[in-house]
């Protein structure tokens, strides 16, 4: 039965409190205040109350109970992270409602910019961009855009809830081409306060970037180019032009120049029949372009002459025909011996035929080894003529018989290398090297002085084909000279739930197209990263790494390897350069443990209370607790001695550290000790019911199981000699006693 009335009494408590606190009104029920402006809310109620007021590190308000209305006002909001408390004191205690409150402000400045380098940037080259926000707040509302042009091309939305004002840098890969010459990129920062802040959201931009894109010489293709050009023919021009930036430099090549000319264009005017080679260079590479220019073929009496046209196509069967016209026979006995010669590789898959001074060729399965010169020679006995044609074969390519000891040379910069190159047996013709632009007349190549971006190719002529070349592919390697790990625009411990970026950079390394970079995070590889940029000179690379760390990286080590893949013709194992570990120490605000330390703790009259504050936070937090914006002891452990009226009330534990503050308010509320009203009632409960049973009992005992006896005039029973009670019928229950029999009577 108590215990039922108790728990009633505890539920119209419950009841009462829930009633009261929907009665608190905000108005508006949450703050959206840019720093340092001006801020009022106003707090009201409809239920009867003794007292309602504001507690506040600002614009506190002292307790009132003869309004229903009361408001709080800042003229100049500057604290980051305050909640403002209206709090009412009514029959059933002191209830409260928190205003939600948001101070933002918007960034200094947004800027964006290259992350380790400057000037322009090379084609096919990774690079990475920054967009730098400062002082923003607070984070969890920022967004980041990236555009490039009018075409958003990234977005980066936050998680970190400080409250108090930040810098953040959002990093954007790019991997430009030369398509992208001249393109800008830009950033916006916009801070989204949601429905009660204002709108449209503030939006910072970044002023726009110019990317200046490099990228080595390439020829451009013309519909017009031959692979050989024949005198005569209207409008010959030998077309070298190249795009490339910086503007290439055009260079020619032949011994039959009379002047030196660096146009991209030389016309018929000044060609006479020979080989030309063109080349278009920048400081980021070199092209050439190879032009064979012959004379036109003019037709001879006496000479033979050819039946079947050319070119032929790739896979036909050709018959080429030569016939003997306008020699004189002096009689009928006089041999006319004709006969074909052929050069090495055109003599392949050809049958010869020469019946009555007519010399038949035939060409089975074009393919590339039948374009050549042809010559049919004719001779008796008064002497001999000859006549060439040189037979093409549309959709093969001239195949070249120039061997190279090695085709595909890796080689560590400086070392020494050499190639030989050669004619296969039975050709003739002379071999020269050309080293970029320069020849060396010789079969063997030595190394020297080779710089990055030189070429070495092999060169001929061949009687019966021609000029022809064949490349030697030069790969020079350095492995890098550092490889080293570090923040990005920033130094020291870092804060959970923010972003950072590491940067693994590698100093001097080539070619960086065969380069791996991995990360690692203990054991665990994280991440890794490949280059397709072509360039041959050493460059130095920056790989960045995005981390938002968690309390649980703290001592986490981070390291990055470079691994430089030159192939099967590289050395193996494949070079590998790993950085120093990076160790990271996470520092974070506190956070207070709020399931040891219940939002409303009730202590009893006269007894005394101990709240015990605990807080987790890196480097550890200073622990006090507060009231009535004042503290009132700088400890974690709050003791209420003799808890009375006076000890109602909200109490503040703050836990705070260099990166932020945390705080619980805490509701005391007075309760009566009844076990010593309950102790008393019981006891005194307990003596009446004694005492009630005693005296029942008694009455009943006197009124059925005791009757009144005397001894005056008793008589004997007459039938069992008993004395009568009374002269009733019942005895007493007694017995009469005897003498003893030695006993003699009076």
């Amino acid at each position: 039965m108590m215990h039922m009335l108790i728990s009633l009494a505890y539920l119209v408590t419950f009841l009462t409190f829930r009633v009261s606190y929907g009665y608190l009104e905000l108005n508006p029920p949450k703050a959206v205040v840019r720093f340092g402006d001006p801020v009022s809310v106003n707090c009201s109620t409809s239920t009867e109350h003794y007292g309602m007021g504001w507690e506040a590190p600002a614009g506190s308000l002292e307790r009132r109970d003869d309004v229903d209305v009361i408001t709080w006002t800042v003229p100049e909001l500057t604290d980051w992270d305050i909640e403002p408390i209206c709090f009412i004191n009514t029959d059933d205690g002191q209830h409260n409602k928190t205003l939600s409150i948001i101070v933002y402000k918007t960034p200094d400045s947004v800027s964006i910019s290259y992350v380790n380098h400057t000037g322009p940037v090379m084609e096919k080259t990774q690079y990475e961009l920054q967009c730098d926000i400062k002082n923003i707040a607070p984070l969890q509302y920022l967004t980041v855009r990236w555009y490039k042009g009018q075409t958003l091309v990234d977005s980066q939305i936050f998680t970190d809830d400080s409250k108090t004002p930040v810098n953040v840098s959002v990093p954007l890969l790019i991997t430009p081409s030369r398509a992208d010459d001249g393109a800008q990129y830009w950033c916006e920062a916009e801070l989204d306060l949601g429905a009660e802040g204002p709108q449209p959201p503030p939006t910072v931009q970044a002023e726009t970037l110019n990317v200046e894109v490099c990228y080595p010489p390439s020829i451009v293709s013309l519909p017009s180019d031959k692979g050989v050009i024949e005198l005569g023919d209207a409008g010959i021009t030998l077309n070298c032009t190249a795009i490339g930036n910086p503007a290439p430099v055009y260079s020619w090549n032949s011994t039959l120049l009379q002047e030196k000319t660096d146009q991209p264009t030389i016309t018929s005017a000044s060609l006479r029949p020979g080989n030309y080679t063109c080349s278009a260079s920048n400081k980021l590479g070199r092209v050439w372009k190879h032009f064979s220019v012959k004379a036109k073929p003019r037709a001879s009496p006496g000479h033979p002459s050819s039946t079947q046209p050319r070119p032929l196509r790739r896979g036909d069967r050709g018959q080429y025909t030569q016939v003997i016209r306008g020699a004189k026979i002096i009689n009928r006995t006089v041999a006319v011996s004709v006969t074909l010669q052929l050069d090495l590789l055109s003599s392949k898959q050809c049958e010869e035929e020469n019946i009555d001074g007519v010399s038949r060729l035939y060409i089975n399965k074009a393919s590339g080894y039948n374009i050549g010169n042809y010559t049919c020679i004719a001779t008796n006995k008064f002497g001999n003529t000859s006549s060439s044609a040189r037979v093409l074969v549309r959709g093969a390519e001239t195949l070249c018989p120039l061997q190279l000891n090695q085709s595909s040379i890796v080689v560590k910069h400086n070392e020494p290398f050499s190639v030989n190159c050669s004619l296969p047996s039975g050709a003739t013709g002379e071999i020269t090297w050309m080293l970029s632009n320069r020849e060396i007349h010789s079969s063997v190549f030595e190394s020297g002085n080779f710089h990055w971006n030189d070429t070495i190719m092999c060169s001929a002529t061949i009687v019966g084909l021609g000029q022809c070349h064949k490349n030697a592919s030069v790969t020079v390697y350095k492995t890098p000279d550092s490889v080293s790990i570090s923040y990005v625009n920033h130094t020291g411990p870092v804060m959970e739930k923010t972003q950072y970026e590491l940067q693994c950079d590698i100093k001097n390394i080539a070619p960086v197209q065969y380069l791996s970079v991995r990360w690692y995070k203990g054991q665990t590889l994280v991440d890794s990263q490949t280059f397709t940029d072509d360039s041959k000179t050493p460059v130095s690379v920056s790989v960045p790494l995005l981390i938002t760390p968690s309390r649980a990286d703290d001592g986490a080590q981070y390291r990055c390897e470079a691994e430089l893949d030159l192939g099967a013709e590289g050395p193996q194992p494949p070079p590998v350069v790993k950085s120093e570990t990076l160790n990271i120490t996470v520092h974070y605000a506190p956070v207070i443990n709020t399931t040891k330390l219940p939002s409303v703790v009730p202590v009893i009259r006269g007894y005394s209370e101990n709240l015990i504050c605990e807080a987790d936070g890196s480097p550890p937090p200073e622990i006090v607790w507060m009231r009535d914006n004042k503290i009132i002891v700088n400890d974690s452990n709050l003791v209420i001695t003799n808890a009375r009226a006076e000890s109602v009330g909200f109490y503040i534990c703050n836990a705070s550290n260099m990166h932020g503050s945390n705080s619980t308010t805490v509701k005391v509320v007075l309760k009566e000790d009844y076990l010593p009203l309950i102790a008393g009632f019981v006891a005194i409960m307990v003596a009446v019911i004694i005492v009630g049973f005693t005296i029942i009992f008694s009455i009943y005992y006197k009124n059925t199981k005791m009757g009144h006896y005397s001894l005056k005039n008793a008589k004997p029973n007459p039938q069992n000699g008993n004395i009568a009670q009374n002269g009733k019928e019942n005895t007493l229950p007694m017995t009469k006693l005897s003498l003893p029999q030695s006993v003699n009577p009076a």
